[in-house]
Order: structure tokens, then sequence, then C-alpha cells
């Protein structure tokens, strides 16, 4: 069962084979998904295993579209305030806002096959 043609019951069905907690494979990427909402505080209770950090910079680069505000890069906080002051402001925020929108409608849309 493909997730693009039936999301719902893809995941319906990886539920009732593996439970509450699966992850699966989408489009490259492997993503993690909890079902059961009774599970949540679980997760969160244990949120300091996880790298929450290596999930948001990569995250923001991909949705935002600007370079890595990783400090394993180089990247301090002085030089990511200076960048959010210039990409988040004015007229930057117009090709930001263009920017996020393609990569969020690459990302959501499911791949057109000839």
């Amino acid at each position: 069962l493909q997730f693009g043609a039936n999301p719902l019951e893809f995941l319906r069905a990886n539920q009732r084979k593996h439970g509450h907690v699966f992850t699966c494979k989408l489009m490259g990427k492997y993503v993690h998904f909890i079902t059961n909402p009774l599970s949540y505080h679980k997760v969160l209770c244990h949120g300091k295993y996880f790298d929450w950090k290596k999930f948001h910079f990569a995250t923001s680069a991909k949705a935002f579209g600007h370079r890595s505000i990783d400090p394993k890069d180089g990247n301090t906080t002085e030089n990511i305030n200076n960048t959010f002051i210039k990409t988040l402001q004015g007229n930057a925020l117009n090709s930001l806002t263009e920017s996020m929108m393609e990569n969020l409608q690459r990302i959501m849309r499911p791949p057109v096959f000839s």
C-alpha cells in the first residue's frame, strides 16, 4: 500500500501490523509515527534522549531554504540572530515565503510519474 495513494489507510495498516509506534521510509526519509495519543507523554518525558536540535536545524534549513544554522557548522547565537533579522523582515520575507511554499509543495505533493 502506497502512502500517496491513501495516506490514512497506509497509516492504519502499519498501525495494525506494527503497533502504535512505528517508522516508515517515505520519499527516502525515515518518519516516525505515534498513533496513540496516550503515548505522547512517554515520548515527551523521554525527550532528553532525542536529538531535537539536530531535527530542528535540518528541518528549518529545508523548510525555509536558508543555510545551516547549526552551531556545529560554526554559527554563533549572534550570527543566527543577524541571519533572522536579515531574512525574516522586510523585502527578504517575500522571497522566504515563496521558497518555503515551494519546498513544502515539493515535500507534500505526491510525485508525478510519466
